[in-house]
């Protein structure tokens, strides 16, 4: 039977969800990043399953709650309805 290690840790992208296994690709409920360890370990990473680096999230996540606006579409899923 394959043992989870639990590591629990802060979304990377919000900091306001908490997931409990590192590298299990659950998606964060307050802005819908995709937790992984490449992009996770190499913030400028495009490729994987967020369509956007975390560093390029984080900014998009940023200007969202400031009153930026959207500015990148289809990426993440802010403040969900």
């Amino acid at each position: 039977m394959l043992e989870i290690e639990k590591h629990p840790h802060l979304c990377p992208v919000c900091g306001k969800y908490e997931f409990q296994t590192y590298d299990w690709y659950e998606i964060c409920p307050v802005c819908g990043w995709e937790d992984n360890a490449m992009q996770n370990e190499d913030p400028d990473c495009a490729a994987g399953p967020n369509k956007l680096s975390l560093k390029e999230c984080r900014r998009a996540y940023l200007a969202e709650r400031c009153g930026g606006g959207r500015e990148i579409e289809n990426q993440v899923k802010f403040f969900p309805t």
